[in-house]
């Protein structure tokens, strides 16, 4: 018997070379250091650095016996709060390995704001079984966790722990926590023979040595640890069922809770449930067609630490939209520790998923909804597709709003970002990656995950095929953008909407002027009173986007003046916006 031999490549990867967030929607930083990304995920730390972890192919692994196995490179990096690397150069895990599912999730934060990565691998497997393409092995997997700190040391070794070292069909949908007392609890799914069933592992958190290992019953899947006090956790998996269990690994409650009474018996895979930790247990939602109408609802039902439900309507939770003849997928939510609240959001679609929208409901913790029985429209409801719904909380407890949107009929996506008041009113709306190119392309965007808010700003990522200026084929790769506080992007200047910047006057302004309005054929603007200062001026169309760019540098005299031609643009009325360090000045513009 041949042992396929572990690797561990130690490799310098280019690091973007990016000073902080861009303020332009179309140089978004990319945070994978390389393009052709499968799957990626990440974390924000305690003090708002960001790690993020991507996979991509690296060819195939000679096994010695004459087969191959599928061979990924797994890349994990650090970059500061401002979008900057923190590392020299990127940590490298690589294996023989199939580790390409979209269900899975691979970094995990400890108490000390150390770096868990998850990685299924093959390197236990000598032989393995022919795929059925005949083309190469198919070879079986385990599970290898490497624990890596903020300065960039291997805490378990550069090989990392494996869970168990026995091959399986397959493994995937890792998830891990730390108890209050330093160890590491890990649940996965594991399939053998077509079964998939949920493993719990307790592990030392300095060695990464596992102290046990067990199966969870009734069998599971997609399970979600979260902190139960007391050095215990809950673990809520698909089959709608919950558990608690103690650190060693015995149940706490006497009954398994089931939180969903009347769906299915078992959540399929793709309806991904959510699980939303709150003080005292925590808030699960999911979709399902209870009804058999071909029309799905979004729920979600609180279990607290006791393994009580707290509220219930019916069988099924609580319906998170009252509308009737629509599909609900996909709500996700965000607790307000604050004022004791959860909001959620949904992608709501016609029966035929042409038409659609976003909705964001407000839910009490006793399962009141406290907004319209319909939720609040975050997104209108229009004949293109709204996606990926994620949401944040500012340290005001004002909820936000993001998600992608298609912007023409190339399917090609754009993010969006809103932020509301508690009581719904919305307070500002950005677009946070790039409109259009050039050729009127803005390329396919997907898989939009919003950290959690840190450092007065969120930071979002996401999957995006736009091309690198070195090579014009659409690439995947993981590109992220900061959203701040106020909904400014990169240098936290605050957004102007169309009804603000209509409503100041020429005459209101201190630095920045017009010599006649409307203007026909070319627009004269007049500067003062800047000698020395970097500026911009921009002319943004109705939405509040930009339309064409003035002038960008330094001012060099007390009293500047720039012509600008106004022909690229279309008649009607539009914003002449001015942007100091100091602050933004802008005029009602009218083209004639």
């Amino acid at each position: 018997m041949k042992q396929i031999l572990f690797i561990l490549i130690t490799l310098v990867l280019t690091i973007p070379v990016k000073a902080q967030w861009s303020s332009d929607p179309t140089e978004n930083n990319q945070l994978a250091l390389e393009n052709n990304v499968y799957d990626w995920d990440s974390r924000v730390l305690s003090d708002g650095t960001i790690a993020v972890y991507y996979n991509k192919p690296d060819g195939y692994f000679p096994t010695g016996i004459g087969d191959t196995a599928f061979f990924l490179k797994h890349v994990l990096m650090l970059y500061n709060s401002d979008g900057t690397p923190v590392w020299d150069s990127a940590k490298v895990f690589s294996s023989p390995n199939r580790t390409f599912t979209m269900v899975n999730e691979y970094l995990f934060i400890d108490g000390d704001d150390n770096i868990m990565v998850a990685v299924p691998d093959c390197r236990y497997d000598t032989f393995g079984e022919m795929h059925p393409s005949g083309s190469y092995k198919w070879y079986k997997m385990n599970l290898t966790l490497y624990k890596v700190s903020k300065t960039g040391e291997h805490l378990w070794g550069e090989n990392g722990v494996s869970i168990d070292s026995t091959p399986h069909d397959l493994i995937a949908q890792t998830n891990a926590i730390a108890l209050e007392n330093g160890s590491i609890i890990v649940a996965y799914s594991q399939e053998e023979a077509g079964n998939l069933k949920t493993k719990i592992a307790r592990l030392n958190a300095e060695t990464g040595a596992v102290i046990w290992l067990k199966d969870l019953l009734p069998n599971g899947s997609n399970a979600k640890l979260i902190d139960g006090g007391n050095n215990e956790f809950i673990i809520v998996y698909n089959s709608i069922a919950a558990q608690k269990l103690d650190a060693g690994g015995n149940e706490v409650w006497p009954h398994t809770v089931i939180y969903n009474k009347g769906g299915f018996p078992v959540a399929p895979l793709h309806t991904n449930i959510k699980v939303l930790p709150v003080e005292r247990g925590a808030f699960i939602s999911w979709y399902a067609d209870p009804d058999n109408d071909n029309f799905e609802d979004a729920y979600c039902s609180y279990i607290n630490r006791n393994g009580e439900i707290v509220f219930s309507a019916g069988t099924d939770g609580v319906k998170l939209g009252m509308k009737n003849n629509i599909r609900q997928f996909s709500p996700t939510g965000i607790y307000d520790p604050v004022n004791k609240f959860v909001y959620y959001m949904w992608c709501e679609m016609s029966s035929g998923q042409t038409w659609s929208n976003m909705v964001g409901q407000k839910i009490s913790l006793t399962g009141e909804l406290i907004w319209d029985a319909n939720g609040v429209e975050v997104a209108p409801m229009l004949e293109r597709r709204v996606s990926y719904p994620s949401m944040g909380i500012d340290d005001d407890g004002n909820p936000a709003f993001f998600y992608l949107e298609t912007t023409n009929g190339q399917n090609d996506f754009a993010g969006y970002a809103q932020k509301r008041t508690p009581a719904g009113d919305s307070l500002w709306n950005v677009t946070f990656t790039s409109i259009t190119d050039d050729d009127e392309h803005i390329y396919s965007k997907s898989n939009l995950m919003v950290l959690p808010f840190s450092q007065d700003q969120w930071v979002a990522l996401w999957s995006d095929n736009r091309p690198l200026s070195t090579n014009l084929i659409d690439q995947n790769s993981v590109w992220g953008q900061n959203i701040n506080k106020n909904g400014s992007i990169g240098d936290g200047q605050p957004p102007i909407t169309a009804n603000e910047a209509s409503a100041k006057a020429n005459t209101g302004n201190t630095h920045f002027f017009v010599a006649s309005n409307p203007v026909a054929g070319e627009a004269s603007f007049t500067v003062k009173g800047l000698e020395g200062q970097k500026i911009e001026i921009s002319i943004l169309n109705a939405v509040g986007k930009t339309a064409a760019t003035v002038f960008k540098g330094t001012v060099a005299g007390m009293e500047e003046s720039v012509v600008w031609n106004t022909s690229s643009l279309s008649k009607g009325i539009y914003i002449a916006r001015l942007r100091t360090s100091a602050g933004v000045e802008t005029i009602k513009l009218v083209i004639k």
